[in-house]
């Protein structure tokens, strides 16, 4: 705990400058003829973390208040033994918490008795007379790990082994990146997203064979190419404890009844052994990425059985805070079967093995499931700590020898332990619960019930996990594909057009609950190169909600496409759109600051493809030919083409050819072709 700042030093082409926080977020939206993206970082600092008397206070503000007396405020680490409660009254926070073993939710409230139990991060809002945002970070320190807690009336428990970190400032969006630098620097046991190289694959229309794993595997295409496929679980060799080695348990498990099984072979079943397409597929440019378990399968590894690594039963053992959580039919069912586990001494042969044999057939890279199973085995290996650590480095060893470090996608994985000790060098992974697409204890329809959940959970969880890696959003129901979404959303080559950033909430909706409290709309922001993009969601009962255009400083006007409504309002900063928003209905808004070209003084600015979600990713280029009126937009993909104009254009050229275009109401509409090239198609407008 100590200084931090409420002022940013931004260096740019060797020049300094200072301003305000809370400007720091126009730095990456400058829309000029030479777009930059300019990393900005934080130098000196001047908010200040203080520990006075009974109160925790951050700008000279209390946040925390009866602390006990054995809390001390230090900037090195410290270790306590027992639970201390502080009294958190009237402000309002959003917390992330363990809801099951594997995964984790928002929450919000403004008390401490509002809290649950497996919360490793807190966000506490600002007060306008000066209290800025505080982060309150529970680490890792040695083997010894950190979560908070209700405690009774409003007192915030801090089930402490080790040491909480807190940091405020006054930019939210900056400020849990700030936090997460510091406790970068302080652990050294992970690496964050921007000192990582993501895979290619975060680029591209994966398909996942996930629910059709024990007998329907096949791939589809209706115009919907893959640019990655992963083989989920179903592929390896199994057996229960009992059975003889030859038997393949693959033929009787059945989907959610496949935790008794143990791996026995690291090579594929015979339902793979003459499949030989995985080679043709990369050839083809497809990454074939394979499932496997942490401990190499549900129920680990069989004992005993020749040419596998050394593994023994082990019993499960569940911490106080996890039997608080949901109830989970996987950790039921894998806390009765048990887990065959290997050694932690042994586990880097377990990966070597597994994923030689992987590479050598022609696999690009893994989706590790399962994670958090290694919490439930650690009591005779020194805490979940200690074991962690040597599973986490073994794998790390294996994926840098055989998948570059990154090829790997993570599932199951979120319990903050695993982010402080396991992110070195994976960058992508799951940031939410499965997508059940039905549950009988949802609404009648049995359809809609968790999508709403589905999609509030993925978007708060992002905040803290993309700092770790790229937030990967699930998967749809095979072959219950909607064709005609999926092609707003893949381009004919595989690729996909992907926003800048990951997905963030809007300020306005951080500290509200857009399930349940009948009045909040979720609403989440984003960047491509030459647009904003807005997406508002009634995830509860419907209602109204209004949203203010994002400010880009030197830009006065801008041309707001509602993608739904097929609308465009030409608005200036300042200025409101209402949007209406029926029970499980959305709306898409695309924000793309108008331009003059100067001679003429016509606006003008590019929207996107349209028939694509992400319509404003399509566009790649933006440049001027002043001299002869001439706009030039580089386009990827196929579909119909929208820019605003305020005057027609006498002519329009695609890839040097000429075209054909609409205008009305000023807007032009153009066909854009698929180009059969990884270079973006020319489009030319003459004035």
């Amino acid at each position: 705990m100590g200084t931090f700042p409420n002022k940013l030093v931004w260096y740019h082409r060797d020049k300094v400058y200072t301003m305000p926080r809370d400007k720091r977020i126009v730095l990456t939206l400058t829309f000029n003829d030479e777009f930059e993206t300019d990393s900005c970082w934080v130098k000196e600092v001047a908010t200040s973390i203080t520990l006075v008397g009974e109160n925790f206070l951050a700008n000279a503000h209390p946040f925390l208040t009866q602390v006990p007396y054995n809390i001390v405020a230090t900037r090195s680490t410290f270790s306590l033994d027992n639970t201390n409660s502080n009294t958190l009254s009237g402000i309002r926070f959003m917390t992330k918490f363990r809801f099951k073993l594997w995964w984790s939710t928002h929450w919000v409230g403004s008390s401490g008795k509002k809290m649950e139990y497996e919360t490793p991060f807190m966000l506490l809002d600002k007060f306008d007379l000066g209290r800025p945002y505080v982060i309150m970070l529970p680490l890792i320190e040695g083997s010894f790990s950190t979560s908070l807690q209700p405690g009774v009336g409003d007192n915030v428990d801090i089930c402490v082994e080790s040491c909480v970190y807190m940091h405020g400032g006054d930019d939210l969006y900056n400020l849990v990146n700030e936090a997460m630098k510091v406790a970068r620097l302080h652990l050294g046991s992970f690496r964050l997203m921007d000192e990582k190289r993501p895979p290619g694959i975060m680029d591209k229309f994966g398909w996942c064979t996930w629910d059709a794993f024990y007998c329907k595997f096949a791939l589809q295409e209706a115009r919907c190419p893959p640019g990655m496929l992963i083989i989920d679980d179903g592929w390896q060799s199994i057996c229960i404890n009992n059975d003889p080695i030859e038997k393949e348990g693959i033929d009787r498990a059945a989907v959610g009844d496949e935790k008794p099984y143990r791996l026995v072979k690291f090579q594929e079943s015979y339902r793979f052994k003459d499949y030989e397409s995985t080679i043709t597929l990369s050839n083809k440019g497809i990454d074939v990425y394979v499932w496997h378990a942490l401990c190499g399968y549900w129920g680990g590894i069989r004992p005993n059985v020749l040419g596998m690594p050394e593994s023994r039963i082990i019993d499960t053992h569940v911490s106080p805070g996890l039997l608080r959580t949901m109830k989970d039919f996987v950790v039921c069912n894998i806390v009765r079967d048990r887990v065959g586990l290997v050694p932690p001494e042994l586990a880097h042969q377990m990966y070597e093995d597994l994923h030689s044999h992987l590479k050598s057939v022609g696999i690009d890279g893994v989706k590790i499931d399962v994670i958090e199973v290694l919490e439930l085995l650690s009591e005779d290996y020194g805490g979940h700590v200690e074991l962690t650590k040597a599973y986490y480095k073994a794998h790390t060893v294996s994926l840098r020898k055989h998948f570059n470090g990154n090829a790997a996608i993570l599932n199951m994985q979120q319990a903050s332990g695993f982010f402080f000790l396991g992110t070195k060098t994976i960058a992508l992974g799951r940031v939410g619960d499965y997508f059940w697409h039905s549950d009988p204890y949802g609404d009648l329809t049995r359809a809609f019930w968790l999508q709403r959940c589905h999609m509030v959970h993925y978007t708060y969880n992002s905040l803290w996990m993309g700092n770790f890696i790229l937030p990967d959003w699930d998967i749809d129901f095979v072959g219950k594909y909607n064709f005609d979404l999926l092609r707003k959303v893949a381009l004919r080559d595989g690729s996909i057009l992907r926003c800048q950033h990951y997905a963030r909430n809007t300020r306005d909706c951080l500290f509200e609950d857009p399930l349940h409290d009948s009045k909040t709309a979720l609403k989440v922001w984003n960047l491509n190169k030459f647009s904003g993009v807005l997406g508002m969601f009634n995830c509860q009962g419907g209602g109204c909600n209004r949203k203010s255009p994002i400010f880009v400083e030197g830009v006065s006007m801008y041309a707001i496409y509602m993608y739904q409504s097929t609308k465009l309002k030409l608005m200036k900063w300042s200025q409101k759109i209402k949007v209406t928003l029926e029970p499980l209905k959305f709306e898409l808004l695309i924000v793309s600051p108008v331009k003059i070209l100067p001679q003429k003084q016509i606006q003008i600015t590019p929207i996107g493809l349209v028939n694509i979600l992400n319509s404003g990713d399509a566009i790649q280029l933006l440049a001027f030919d002043v001299d002869k009126n001439v706009v030039i937009i580089g386009v990827k993909g196929r579909g119909e083409l929208k820019v605003f104009a305020s005057e027609k254009p006498w002519g329009c050229t695609i890839d040097e050819r000429r075209a054909e275009f609409g205008y009305d109401e000023q807007m032009v509409t153009t066909e854009i072709p698929w180009a059969n090239s990884p270079m973006p198609s020319t489009v030319e407008y003459c004035f």
